[in-house]
């Protein structure tokens, strides 16, 4: 990493401290740790020595990168750690064990398909703001993928949010209002339905993402977010109308039990 006065490598204690912990903190480390690490487990990283110390596109805009075993003279690597590992990213390069033994690069790097991006500038926004940090990075990187799917815009419940990220309700409902109030994401808000019949069910809010140059640049820029009406069955029937009747918008991609079905009327 460099910057235009210093050069550093990016290790752990790096990436830590980027995310807003202590170098030495153990927050997160279960996750890339060389022994029992969840990644690990699962395949997803593995320690090399071997680094990359350059790279370039092709014209299928497919990284090549050239590694530090390749250097006859590895001046520029003066005072860095030589013998320091990394976590290589298996699937970024190799999909399956077979693919990797058969020299076959069919990873996120070089098969793009069903894989969604997140500008690194959002991570960084995320990072810079403690009310953020790494649960509101997670929760738009999340928003992105299902707003990739659902061009539209996507319909979620907080529960739905829940069991999507893993976090818990009051945390997603904490988040997706940081996210609204920086302009990072925007929501419908439908409303609440007072005397809703048992039979009948509600829709979820529409979710759309935005992107970084709409993202507010300090708290004069928050968004305002609207109290939620209540309105009558009758109302809501009219204006709303419940799942399954009544007429949908291009918006209408509810999200019930299986969060990946579209559910038309």
């Amino acid at each position: 990493m460099k910057d235009k006065y210093t050069e550093a490598e990016i290790d752990e204690k790096m990436i830590k401290k980027i995310m807003g912990f202590a170098a030495k903190a153990d927050a997160y480390t279960y996750l890339t740790k060389n022994n029992g690490g969840i990644l690990k487990e699962l395949g997803y990283i593995r320690k090399e020595t071997d680094k990359p110390y350059h790279y370039e596109l092709d014209e299928f805009n497919d990284p090549f990168f050239e590694m530090e075993s390749e250097l006859e003279f590895p001046s520029h690597m003066q005072g860095s750690k030589r013998n320091s590992k990394i976590n290589y990213p298996v699937k970024a390069f190799h999909r399956t064990p077979e693919s990797e033994v058969d020299c076959y690069q069919d990873g996120t790097y070089y098969e793009k398909d069903n894989t969604h991006q997140v500008n690194f500038d959002v991570f960084m926004y995320c990072m810079a703001d403690p009310e953020l940090g790494v649960e509101g990075f997670y929760l738009y990187a999340l928003s992105v993928y299902l707003n990739n799917k659902f061009r539209n815009g996507f319909d979620c419940t907080h529960e739905n949010f829940a069991r999507l990220s893993g976090m818990s309700i009051k945390e997603v409902k904490a988040q997706l209002k940081k996210l609204e109030e920086r302009n990072m994401i925007k929501c419908d808000h439908k409303p609440f339905c007072v005397d809703k019949p048992y039979d009948k069910k509600t829709k979820a809010n529409t979710y759309w993402i935005c992107g970084i140059d709409y993202f507010a640049k300090d708290k004069s820029e928050y968004r305002q977010i609207p109290k939620q009406r209540k309105i009558s069955a009758e109302q809501y029937g009219r204006e709303i109308g419940f799942v399954g009747e009544g007429c949908q918008n291009d918006n209408s991609l509810f999200i019930d039990e299986n969060p990946f079905e579209k559910i038309t009327s």
